[in-house]
């Protein structure tokens, strides 16, 4: 982290053409006590490395960004979950006639790399997609929009798949300094390859229905400012499968091998989620926020196993009530009039998921310290 405050220094000393070219850098450490998230529970320290470059082209109604991100992370102990991760794209905005009124679009594409042990994790994207702003009334926004994509796995072709979203949103501002938000959104996945075509070539792949899967998220959130510091924020999620096909990894003895971090999809639940935010500015320019989440997921076709992977005789459905509870502290130091800022953050969480099936039945808690410099 040391080297990245000098690296930023540096930067802000050389630092040309501020209205075409930003720059955004982020080192952060921490500690997990549950780095596979499951019943195992093995700890591991982590350190990770963000990039962000940008190049604008601005007009007085309009603009356009080139932009890259990429991203590193690396364990202390269990090293051969290193990975990183890189992302390219083109986005544009545009003013409507006269009015405030916004379209913006983009495109972008991304690959993203692991060590020999966790190859099959490797997958590449690309993804568009299209928004619109229209402005009903000073205090009354509409949103509306379109995004496609698609999904690679090099390493195990069967869990290749498109996904498309369509979503609308409203947002009501009232003189109280209370915000009200209502949201729709309609998704649709689609394997790019049948249950037939792969079971000769893949014979430990468990597909649950031909198809796709489609699903409707539901998402009201309310906002209130307390006083000119603090701001409370309640919101809720329900999501509903209106059609379902998964796909799982499963030996010739029908076990499954379990591992969230590839085969967790939110296709493949149904159920809600509410969440409550406490932000309070505090002191020298410092911001703490403090939240909980309450998670309900209901699986409609992943049995509940055993610490083996084996289903239970009574084929029981998995279930998963999760509760989260994240406390973040800021700090924010502004460099220079053209918005060149320095950022530390003190980030800590604790989660617990009751399961029934025993191998996700775990509790995890982490917390990390970043540095983030934007130019």
């Amino acid at each position: 982290m040391r080297r990245l405050l000098a690296l930023c220094i540096l930067l802000l000393a050389f630092q040309t053409a501020r209205g075409q070219f930003s720059l955004s850098l982020e080192s952060s450490t921490g500690h997990m006590s549950n780095a596979f998230a499951n019943h195992s529970a093995l700890p591991d320290y982590y350190t990770a490395l963000d990039a962000g470059v940008n190049h604008d082209w601005i007009r007085e109604r309009s603009g356009l960004r080139l932009h890259y991100d990429g991203s590193i992370t690396l364990f202390q102990q269990y090293n051969e979950r290193n990975t990183h991760s890189h992302q390219a794209g083109l986005a544009g905005y545009q003013l409507l006639g006269g009015s405030e009124h916004r379209l913006d679009a983009g495109l972008q594409a991304g690959r993203r790399f692991h060590t020999a042990s966790y190859q099959w994790y490797e997958q590449e994207q690309l993804q568009a997609y299209a928004s619109l702003k229209y402005i009903v009334a000073p205090q009354w926004f509409t949103y509306a929009g379109i995004s496609l994509e698609m999904r690679r796995y090099p390493e195990l072709t069967p869990f290749s798949h498109s996904r498309s979203q369509i979503y609308g949103r409203t947002s009501w501002f009232f003189s109280t300094g209370t915000t009200l938000i209502a949201e729709a959104d309609l998704m649709h996945k689609s394997y790019t390859s049948t249950g037939n075509e792969i079971q000769a070539a893949y014979s430990e792949v468990a597909a649950s229905g031909e198809g796709g899967s489609s699903q409707l998220l539901l998402l009201l959130r309310a906002a209130q400012a307390l006083s000119a510091t603090t701001g409370l924020s309640f919101e809720y999620q329900l999501r509903h499968n209106l059609s379902t096909s998964t796909r799982y990894l499963a030996s010739t003895d029908s076990f499954y091998y379990s591992d969230e971090e590839l085969f967790e999809d939110y296709f493949a639940w149904h159920g809600g989620a509410l969440q409550m935010t406490l932000r309070q500015e505090l002191p020298w320019g410092t911001r703490l926020t403090v939240s909980g989440r309450r998670e309900q997921r209901n699986f409609d076709d992943r049995l509940a196993a055993d610490l083996l992977g084996e289903p239970f005789a009574d084929n029981r459905l998995r279930e998963d009530r999760r509760l989260t509870l994240a406390v973040d502290l800021e700090k924010r130091v502004k460099l220079n009039a053209e918005g060149s800022f320095l950022q530390l953050a003190l980030n800590g969480a604790w989660l617990k998921n009751d399961s029934n099936d025993l191998y996700y039945n775990y509790k995890n808690s982490w917390w990390g310290l970043s540095l983030t410099c934007g130019y």
